[in-house]
Formats: structure tokens, C-alpha cells, sequence
């Protein structure tokens, strides 16, 4: 097996050409004169001018893994590359999605593929680090967390307005908040003129593996995301591994394993007055009604347990 893979973070324009050249050149070798059972390309963008250039010379046995903004561009050069790459997707042996919505998205894109090429698989699934079975401790202050990237469209600023009104109803709660971005210091700012007796802790980032610690400390996440090309947002799974209710956006993958009023709860993207509203639907719970909501989102989890995904995934592309 080889891997190529552009790694490390550019610290500036001719840094991410220099990157972008030197992974070009080593996959247009390795393709050209190497053989392989199976070429797996993880995004269908950046990667395609040389796999697009060697499979005019020889066969290529193609699998894409496809989401988010591979389809729904946001750049006029990912729209190009993601038009180039079109022939290759018809050609491939297997397109790979994380959800049932995305493989909707990638059907209304590309009306040429042939949807019997396509398989669902989580992204890669849960690692069994974030499992945790818990039941409801009655605690008088209610966690609540947040985890995501601090920038546009993540819904942070929806978040801290539901927290406004909780404030204003003289609801109690404690809230996390743990990220980086580019709007970071809007988050700060705004956290400094919220005035209500909460508290509300920005934590900054934290690495993957530090996450399993601090979703078993909140009772409730949130994940407010208004992207559509949030296809699967595996962030609100890992909560749920912490037997942690989620309330999310009625929005992308998100809503394809929230289940309504079960294991969490959904709301329309933006809407801090109803995401507020859903916060306190579940702070009026009994005991008893907690504990099943976790148990329930606990159960959804197992359902994208990381080798449980990767089975099932090698079993559809290498049946016995």
C-alpha cells in the first residue's frame, strides 16, 4: 500500500504551492508506474488533474469517498476540478458517501452516475475512545457544549443568542464552548457582553483525543450548524457515543440520525428562539425521560462504531 497526502498546514501562498506541486508529482509517478488492485482517492477535487491525466494511459480501478464541499463548491477552482473529475466518477468502481442525504446530493449533481456504485459508509466511524454509557446525574446546573470550528455558518452565534434567552427566563445552566476559527474573537466578545448570572466557558481548541473527557461532562450538546454541506457531522455522533442528547440543525446529515424528540432533538437552522425553546423542553424532563433520551443517543452511536463501519464497508466493496 501507498499513501500520498499533502500534510501539514502552509504557512503561506508559495508554502501551499511548493505542497501542492510536490503531491502532484509524487502521485503522477506512483500512478504511472506502479501497479494497483485499488486506487482510493479521498476527495474528488484537488487530487483529480493527475489521476484524471494517467487514467488517459492506463486503467485505473477507482474508489472516491465524496462529501461536503467536494459537491457543494465553494471556490470557482473546486467547481472546475469537481467538473473535470466528472468522467472519472461515471468510470469508478466505487463512489463511498457518509450519509443517505449526501448520496441524494451526489444523485442531483450528477444525474450520469449510476446509483448501484454507491455505498454509505460514516466516515470513517466512532472510535471506541468516545464510547461511554451513562445515566442521568441529577445535578441542579445543567452542561451544556459546544464544539465546533469558531467560523461562519457553524451557528455559534445562534448558540450564544439561545443562551441569551435562557438568560432572560432565568434558566440555570453552565455552558462549554470549545473551538478556534477565524471568527474567534467575535465569539470572545460576544461571551463578554452577555451579562446574565451563567456562566459560559470558551475552552479554546482541543486536540481529537481530549474530546471524550469533555463530552461525558455535558448533559446536553448542541450542534447548530447552517451548512448544507454538512454531510454527515460526525462531531454530533461522537457526542452521542458520551450517551450525550444532541439538539441539532433540521439541516444536511445532521437530521439523518437525530430522531426527533428520541435521542435529541432537531430545529430549524438560525432559529436561537426555537433552539432555545428545545434546551428547556429537555431541562423539563424527568429523570426517567433523560435517562432514555441518553440511552437512545448511546444506541444511535453503536450504529457508527468505528469497526463495525469499516466491516460492514470492506464486506460491500470485497464480498466473500
Amino acid at each position: 500500500m501507498r499513501r500520498v497526502v499533502i500534510s501539514g498546514k502552509p504557512k503561506n501562498s508559495v508554502q501551499k504551492l511548493f505542497k501542492y506541486l510536490k503531491f502532484y508529482i509524487r502521485l503522477l509517478y506512483i500512478l504511472l508506474f506502479y501497479r494497483f488492485d485499488v486506487v482510493y482517492v479521498h476527495t474528488i477535487t484537488y487530487p483529480t488533474p493527475p489521476i484524471w491525466l494517467i487514467s488517459k494511459i492506463k486503467k485505473l480501478n477507482l474508489f472516491f469517498n465524496v462529501h461536503g464541499v467536494d459537491v457543494l463548491t465553494r471556490s470557482r477552482l473546486a467547481e472546475r476540478l469537481k467538473q473535470m473529475c466528472r468522467p472519472l466518477l461515471s468510470e469508478c468502481r466505487y463512489i463511498i458517501v457518509p450519509s443517505t442525504y449526501f448520496e441524494q446530493v451526489l444523485l442531483n449533481e450528477f444525474h450520469e452516475i449510476n446509483s448501484n456504485k454507491i455505498i454509505v459508509s460514516a466516515s470513517g466511524g466512532i472510535s471506541s475512545q468516545f464510547f461511554s454509557k451513562r445515566d442521568f446525574s441529577n445535578n441542579n446546573i445543567i452542561k451544556i457544549g459546544f464544539v465546533s470550528r469558531i467560523t461562519h455558518g457553524k451557528g455559534w452565534d445562534t448558540f450564544l443568542d439561545a443562551l441569551k434567552e435562557l438568560d432572560r427566563l432565568n434558566k440555570c445552566y453552565e455552558a462549554f464552548i470549545i473551538g478556534d476559527g477565524e471568527e474567534k474573537h467575535r465569539l470572545i466578545n460576544a461571551i463578554n457582553q452577555i451579562s446574565g448570572s451563567n456562566r459560559i466557558n470558551y475552552l479554546g481548541p482541543k486536540g481529537h483525543n481530549e474530546l471524550p473527557k469533555f463530552y461525558k461532562l455535558f448533559d446536553l450538546f448542541i450542534f447548530p450548524s447552517e451548512s448544507e454541506s454538512e454531510s454527515l457531522g460526525l462531531v454530533g455522533l461522537e457526542a452521542m457515543a458520551a450517551s450525550t442528547p444532541v439538539i441539532g440543525s433540521n439541516i444536511g446529515g445532521i437530521a439523518t440520525y437525530i430522531n426527533d424528540g428520541e435521542n435529541g432533538f432537531l430545529f430549524e437552522p438560525k432559529n436561537s428562539m426555537e433552539l432555545a425553546n428545545e434546551i428547556i423542553k429537555y431541562m423539563d424532563f424527568s429523570a426517567k425521560e433523560k435517562n432514555h433520551m441518553m440511552n437512545m443517543a448511546y444506541k444511535t452511536a453503536l450504529n457508527y462504531e468505528s469497526s463495525k463501519v469499516l466491516t460492514t464497508l470492506f464486506d460491500k466493496i470485497f464480498p466473500k
